[in-house]
């Protein structure tokens, strides 16, 4: 039970991609202790979909489906981890995909090493017209360094690459609800002070940009979140390294707002 790992997929209106993660948890080579999706208040057929396609699998592994007001991907996911019986959390967005050895490679850190609580892995880019870039989150990460400085000054996970202890939610906090956006990042600097990091370098999951999700759009919520977010943890570096963190993002949203 020690490596049982609960798998949290919120999902949101996404009937028509969200079988490609769901057959990627259910087609891994080592299955998880269970799978919590959180349907947050859907308008579309999401939630009666999986409801009626995972009752007819004879799944190796338990699952549940929650149904709840629509509040944002934090508040679906804040669900899901409080149902979750695992002592570990692995993320999954609704239009990501797993790699089918992603389960077996996370039990495998797990197994070999005891004080790590939170494993991030690389993961491959599909940009909206089908062209897959390499994203090597590992390369940016710089061990003989703080881990809480690295992470002001750029987010250095991604959601559905992050398996982690539940007992830092019940130690630390969950993710905050009243962020639009950037709420993992919000989440990882909270937990920064706390975490013992294993970074894999192998590509186990595809992130997967689609119209009208984040990573596509919505420039101006993610601008005023990662403001937010830079002013609360402001306290973890000095003034000068506050002030670069915000002109880089000030320029780069700049930029976004130009090629509109």
């Amino acid at each position: 039970m020690n490596d049982s790992i609960s798998v949290i997929c919120p999902v949101y209106n996404s009937r028509r991609f969200i079988l490609k993660a769901i057959d990627s948890i259910i087609n891994q080579s080592n299955y998880p202790y269970e799978l919590i999706i959180v349907d947050d208040g859907s308008v579309d057929d999401t939630y009666n979909f999986l409801k009626e396609y995972l009752g007819k699998l004879n799944l190796k592994f338990t699952y549940k489906i929650f149904r709840v007001k629509h509040k944002g991907p934090g508040a679906a996911r804040n669900k899901g981890v409080r149902e979750a019986r695992g002592k570990w959390i692995s993320f999954i967005d609704s239009d990501d995909i797993w790699s089918k050895d992603k389960i077996s490679e996370m039990k495998k850190i797990i197994r070999s090493n005891d004080s790590t609580n939170f494993i991030c892995h690389n993961e491959v880019f599909v940009s909206l017209t089908g062209e897959k870039k390499k994203l090597d989150y590992f390369s940016k990460y710089k061990p003989s360094e703080e881990l809480v400085k690295q992470l002001f000054n750029q987010n250095l996970f991604s959601t559905s690459a992050v398996t982690c202890k539940k007992r830092l939610f019940n130690d630390i906090g969950y993710f905050d609800e009243n962020l639009l956006s950037s709420q993992d990042y919000d989440l990882w600097l909270k937990f920064s002070e706390k975490i013992n990091l294993y970074f894999s370098k192998k590509y186990l999951g595809f992130y997967i940009q689609r119209s009208g999700n984040i990573s596509s759009g919505n420039w101006f919520f993610r601008l005023k979140n990662e403001i937010i977010i830079i002013n609360r943890y402001r306290y973890f570096v000095n003034n000068n390294i506050v002030f670069k963190r915000l002109l880089i993002l000030i320029m780069a949203s700049l930029y976004n707002l130009l090629k509109r």
